[in-house]
C-alpha cells in the first residue's frame, strides 16, 4: 500500500466531516427566528391593548434556562383618522407613512426550560402585550428581536388595528351661537355675530355721567383768577418774626396818648410865654 492510497481515504473523510458541520450549522440558523402567531391584531375595547404571540426559536438549546432578550418595535406607518372640509363629521381614515422614527425597547427575561423539571429546548412561546398606555397606537411596526450582547433571531412586521383619536384638519371655524350655547360653522375670515340685546328691565349702571363737564382743568382756572397774594414780610431783627393778637392795636394808643402828651406841654409853654410878654 503506497502512501497516496492512504492519504485518499483521509481526504475523503476530513471533506465528509465539514460538508456535515455545514449543514448542521445550516439547519440551526434556518432554524433560528422569530414567528408570531398572528401578524394582525385587533385592539382590546376593555384594556386598549394588543396581544401578541410570539414563538423563540434559540437556534440551539441555550446553556442556561432564562435569556434575556431585547424586543424592538419600530413604527412605520399609523392610521390617521382625520375630519376634513369634505367629511366634518365622520373621520377620514388612511395609512400614514411614518420615517426615522424612534425604536421603542422593551427588556424581557424569555424561558427555554420546563418549570419543574429543568428541561430545556431550543424553543419557546412567549407572550407579550402592547398598550397604549405605552406610547402604542393603531398602525404598523417592526419587531426585532434580539439576545442581550448577541446575535439577532428574527424580525416580524405586526399590523396592529384600531382606532386613533381624530385630527381636526378643517378650514372652518367655530362660533357659538346666540341661544343654547351650540356651536355654528363661520366661513374663515367672517366676523362672528353680535349677541342679540336681552329683553326685559334694563339693568342698573348707575347714574348717567356722560353731561357732566370735565373738571380737570377747573382748579388751575379758579387759581388763575384769585387776587396776588402779597409778599412775605420778613421778620424783624433780633425778633422772633411772629405777631402778636392786639399788639398792633396797642402801639397805637401809646402813640396817641404820647401825643396828646406833648401837644398838651407845648400848650402850656405858649400860654407861659404869653403871661411873661403881657408884664
Amino acid at each position: 500500500m503506497t502512501l497516496r492510497s492512504v492519504r485518499l481515504p483521509l481526504l475523503f473523510a476530513l471533506l465528509a466531516l465539514v460538508f456535515g458541520l455545514t449543514l448542521v450549522e445550516g439547519s440551526a440558523l434556518a432554524a433560528r427566528g422569530v414567528r408570531a402567531e398572528k401578524t394582525t391584531l385587533d385592539e382590546d375595547p376593555d384594556t386598549h391593548a394588543w396581544k401578541l404571540k410570539l414563538t423563540i426559536d434559540h437556534g440551539s438549546t441555550p446553556d442556561r434556562d432564562v435569556v434575556p432578550m431585547v424586543f424592538s418595535f419600530k413604527q412605520t406607518a399609523t392610521y390617521e383618522r382625520s375630519l376634513t372640509d369634505e367629511s366634518p363629521d365622520k373621520p377620514v381614515t388612511r395609512t400614514a407613512p411614518l420615517t426615522n422614527q424612534t425604536a421603542m425597547n422593551s427588556e424581557q427575561e424569555v424561558a427555554f426550560s420546563e418549570p419543574g423539571t429543568g428541561k430545556r429546548f431550543n424553543a419557546t412561546r412567549f407572550p407579550i402585550t402592547l398598550r397604549r398606555k405605552e406610547d402604542f397606537e393603531a398602525g404598523e411596526y417592526e419587531l426585532t428581536v434580539k439576545v442581550v450582547g448577541g446575535q439577532t433571531l428574527g424580525t416580524v412586521r405586526l399590523q396592529l388595528k384600531g382606532e386613533n383619536k381624530p385630527i381636526d384638519r378643517r378650514s372652518l371655524s367655530f362660533a357659538p351661537s346666540a341661544a343654547g350655547g351650540s356651536k355654528k360653522k363661520v366661513e374663515p375670515g367672517a366676523k362672528a355675530a353680535e349677541p342679540a340685546t336681552k329683553s326685559g328691565a334694563a339693568e342698573d349702571q348707575g347714574p348717567d355721567l356722560s353731561n357732566i363737564p370735565d373738571a380737570s382743568n377747573s382748579g388751575a382756572t379758579a387759581r388763575s383768577n384769585e387776587p396776588a397774594a402779597p409778599p412775605p414780610v420778613p421778620p424783624k431783627q433780633g425778633g422772633c418774626g411772629c405777631h402778636l393778637v392786639g399788639e398792633r392795636s396797642q402801639t397805637m394808643s401809646h402813640g396817641l396818648a404820647l401825643l396828646g402828651a406833648l401837644a398838651l406841654v407845648v400848650s402850656r409853654r405858649q400860654r407861659r410865654a404869653t403871661r411873661v410878654a403881657h408884664r
